[in-house]
């Protein structure tokens, strides 16, 4: 399943859901991640990578893991999984097959706006 995010006449970029007038509107991660330091976004990714490598578990699974001690080495805290989920979206949505499409929307806004020579 493709979608086209297609501009509107305002800038936001819009993709036709069900050949009806529903959209999907893409909230960007910048206006959430300047809210924090550099140091807390970095540790916030590092944890959602952690997340990654050990199979997506819920994030009050992951942090009982890490509180616990489960993860050896682990260098995450708490406040960095609570971070990665308020910054990047819960794991439920991320290991959630339709992140797929999002993720391929974003990919075409990106590249649309490098065209026109934004950096992002």
């Amino acid at each position: 399943m493709n979608h086209m995010f297609k501009p509107s006449k305002k800038g936001l970029f819009l993709s036709d859901v069900k050949c009806g007038n529903e959209h999907i509107l893409v909230h960007t991660v910048d206006s959430i991640k300047n809210k924090c330091t550099i140091k807390e976004y970095s540790d916030a990714r590092k944890a959602q990578t952690i997340q990654d490598i050990i199979r997506w578990p819920s994030t009050k699974d992951y942090i009982r893991y890490v509180e616990n001690y489960m993860l050896p080495n682990c260098p995450n805290m708490k406040a960095d999984i609570t971070r990665a989920e308020e910054i990047l979206g819960p794991p439920e949505l991320i290991k959630n097959e339709k992140i797929l499409i999002i993720m391929i929307a974003l990919k075409q806004v990106i590249k649309a706006y490098k065209t026109k020579g934004f950096h992002i």
